[in-house]
């Protein structure tokens, strides 16, 4: 009686079907990978968006999020009462795990960085898109409130770039076109 053992041709089946699962799967894995980094981000920026709310009505003085598109980072720093100046949050985008870009766009079609009084509301509506690889999310903050809004995963197609989050809408249009096969530069243009 011989042992019993697997043909080469059955070895050569076996490694083709892994082959093939392999190079459906690695793909879909990546945008999974980059769907959950521009979540993530978007999630701690509006933590941190929170986190500013906070601050300033707790220590009833203005803090503002400053939002730092060249270093790719976001500092949460008090702007006026006796820790002015003084940076209490600081994270960069641009690192693992976020691996993501940060946009900016407000009203009036001004540049900026939410800034709250405080009572812990914002002086005026801001809008930060975050983007990883194709995919970004939007984080907004609406004049006189305190509350952070998230929009839901979008997939960049080339073009302009929606900053509606639920209701919310600025009075500016971001348009965005790529400038190397990974960067994505923002231009901002009023309507």
């Amino acid at each position: 009686m011989h042992p019993r053992a697997f043909s080469l041709i059955e070895l050569v089946i076996v490694v083709a079907i892994i082959a093939v699962i392999a190079a459906v799967a690695a793909p879909r894995y990546g945008m999974a990978a980059t769907r959950y980094r521009a979540d993530l981000a978007a999630r701690r920026i509006a933590e941190e968006l929170r986190f500013a709310s906070e601050l300033a009505r707790a220590q009833e003085c203005e803090v503002t999020a400053n939002a730092d598109m060249v270093a790719e980072s976001l500092n949460v720093t008090f702007v006026s009462g006796p820790l002015a100046g003084e940076v209490r949050s600081k994270f960069a985008l641009d690192s693992s795990p976020y691996d993501s870009d940060l946009y900016l766009a407000q009203r009036a079609a001004a540049l900026g960085s939410p800034v709250f009084d405080a009572q812990g509301l914002a002086t005026e509506d801001a809008y930060i898109a975050v983007m990883a690889g194709r995919y970004y999310a939007v984080v907004a903050v609406q004049a006189g409130q305190s509350t952070v809004e998230i929009s839901e995963l979008r997939l960049w197609g080339g073009g302009s770039v929606d900053l509606s989050v639920g209701s919310l809408a600025p009075d500016t249009v971001l348009v965005a076109t790529e400038a190397k096969a990974e960067a994505i530069e923002l231009k901002e243009l009023t309507p």
